[in-house]
């Protein structure tokens, strides 16, 4: 029930805790970067989460960030830089600004997507017929041949696609063009993109493979929690710990929930509940000195 608890409970009017580190984790990922601004006199009473790409930088060669600027509704709002927290991924060519995942994941993301509405189209705007070329193997006038050009496109050029039946001279021959998705192994490759985003991302492949086994499951998911959420997780506290936890003292330490103990520990521990202190819990379980409260 610290002061920096209740804060964070309640960041301000609008933002539960749980929308707050939503709003900052998803910006982070897909941005790079996630701004706080601290609201109050002194001890912050209110956090607003701000939208990354409003913020610009103003560089500082003695403070390294002389101030943040905000640009709402065509206004440039000028924030110190201690009213301010910037989360950031890190980034190897930008001394200021983050690396989303995102960008990292840009190929293969707008690949699938390319993929995916081409996938829309043929089945809507084609109707499922391939392209094609119509060749008129003899040699029509030129009246004819716009003749037929006007029909085929007007029986068989719009989004209602259906048979054409073309009068007129001449013979009439149609070879496909381009790929199916059968011909370009289509779910493969888009598997493939699949596996490369989740990868960037930090996401085990056990996690949503349909031929997983529970075993498999279960370690794709302490993998997620240990090396994925974890040092999410690690970065964002010790931000905190930097820039947050100062206005109420300089001895306050900020840290994460362990979310890396395995399943079958934790629920030792639990079951381990009934009949043991709290502090011999935490001598044996988590190496921790007692406390007085144990």
């Amino acid at each position: 029930d610290h002061p920096l608890e209740r804060l964070l409970r309640a960041p301000n009017p609008t933002l539960s805790q749980f929308e707050l580190l939503e709003a900052t984790f998803g910006f982070l990922e897909l941005h790079g970067n996630a701004y706080w601004y601290l609201a109050g006199d002194g001890a912050p009473s209110e956090i607003w989460p701000l939208r990354p790409d409003r913020v610009r930088i103003v560089p500082d060669r003695t403070h390294y960030v002389g101030a943040y600027v905000y640009m709402l509704d065509g206004v440039e709002i000028p924030l110190h830089p201690d009213e301010v927290i910037h989360f950031k991924r890190w980034h190897p060519k930008d001394d200021y600004f983050g690396l989303s995942a995102l960008e990292a994941a840009a190929m293969a993301s707008q690949t699938d997507r390319a993929m995916a509405n081409w996938n829309r189209n043929f089945f809507d705007v084609g109707k499922a017929i391939p392209a094609g070329i119509l060749t008129i193997k003899s040699m029509v006038s030129d009246a004819d041949f716009e003749r037929i050009k006007r029909e085929w496109l007007e029986s068989y050029g719009g989004t209602q696609r259906k048979t054409a039946f073309i009068r007129g001279t001449g013979e009439i021959g149609w070879q496909n063009l381009g790929l199916s998705q059968q011909e370009s192994d289509f779910l493969e490759a888009r598997r493939l993109n699949r596996d490369e985003v989740f990868q960037i991302f930090g996401l085990p492949l056990g996690l949503y493979d349909k031929n997983a086994t529970q075993a498999n499951a279960t370690v794709a998911r302490q993998t997620f929690l240990s090396d994925t959420i974890y040092p999410k997780l690690t970065r964002f506290t010790q931000k905190l710990t930097l820039q947050l936890a100062p206005f109420w003292g300089s001895d306050l330490l900020v840290m994460p929930d362990d979310v890396r103990g395995n399943e079958a520990d934790l629920a030792e521990v639990q079951a381990a509940r009934a009949f043991m202190t709290i502090n011999e819990v935490r001598a044996r379980y988590f190496n921790l000195e007692a406390v007085a409260w144990g």
